[in-house]
């Protein structure tokens, strides 16, 4: 009879332990990817932006027991993409539970306002067509942290498919009446005619030339000094005559260094620009710029 109590004792503690393990494995099987964030506009420091945004979206999955896998099981094509389709082809070929996709777009037209969109598929059962969901918000004049914190949102929308909720701690900002055009500018020049490059093709063979240049006129000098000087040659005496010499060197001299300062003047010198009518106008919340192009 003890034998038996120590028995059951036994298996009821096995179960005990082994109960976490299973429930975790069990929890384990949920899997996902987060595909590269699509970062469309201007970004300083695109790849920071990219790789913050993605171990923001990743954690969050991680907070309800999702198993999140690198994105370099990613092939090139896999990590473009964005549509249902792509996710659904990415969610079976790697057997995941969840394939998750942001995109951010930079409007700089709009006080550089962030578009925000997060998609969501989910594989489903065997059989069961993939389901999709989507979720977008627009961030106006957001930073770095307002828009992961706002992706972030836009996800556990998603996640848990109900609307996404506004962050707590940005409020709109009150409306700005707009008034008329303050002034219009007259017509301004803008647009180099030459590249960067061709500029710095003009100052170094300015400099070259006119250096060159510089130098004929010095050694015309030269030649003005010795005019007239008598040389021994082979026991005769000479009268050195420089006058052809100097005319010579003076006159391409002269040519070179007006030459040369001129490429020089053409590199260094802003050049004309392009002629546009610019209106600076208050709109919403700033003033904007607007040309005639």
């Amino acid at each position: 009879m003890r034998e038996t109590t120590r028995v059951a004792a036994a298996a009821v503690l096995a179960i005990i332990v082994l109960m976490p393990s299973v429930a975790t494995a069990t929890v384990a099987k949920r899997t996902a990817v987060v595909v590269p964030t699509q970062l469309n506009g201007f970004f300083p420091h695109r790849e920071d932006w990219q790789h913050e945004l993605d171990l923001w979206l990743g954690d969050r999955l991680r907070m309800v027991q999702f198993s999140v896998a690198g994105e370099e099981m990613l092939s090139p094509g896999e990590a473009r993409c964005f549509d249902a389709d792509c996710l659904a082809a990415v969610a079976k070929a790697h057997s995941l539970d969840v394939v998750v996709a942001a995109r951010v777009i930079n409007d700089q037209q709009d006080l550089t306002t962030f578009h925000l969109m997060v998609r969501m598929l989910f594989k489903g059962a065997s059989g069961e067509t993939p389901a999709m969901r989507e979720r977008q918000a627009k961030c106006p004049n957001c930073s770095l942290s307002a828009v992961r914190e706002q992706l972030v949102v836009l996800e556990g929308a998603a996640l848990a498919n109900t609307p996404p909720a506004e962050p707590m701690d940005r409020q709109p900002a009150p409306p700005i009446k707009s008034a008329p055009p303050l002034s219009v500018m007259p017509s301004i020049e803008y647009g180099d005619r030459f590249s960067r490059q061709q500029r710095l093709v003009f100052k170094s063979v300015g400099v070259t030339v006119g250096a060159v240049g510089l130098l004929a006129i010095v050694q015309g000098f030269v030649e003005l000094h010795h005019q007239g000087d008598i040389v021994v040659q082979n026991g005769m005496r000479y009268e050195r005559e420089t006058g052809t010499a100097q005319a010579a060197l003076f006159t391409v001299g002269a040519v070179l260094a007006v030459g040369g300062g001129a490429l020089a003047v053409l590199g260094w010198t802003p050049l004309k620009r392009s002629k546009h009518h610019l209106t600076i106008a208050p709109s919403g919340a700033g003033a904007q710029l607007r040309g005639a192009f």
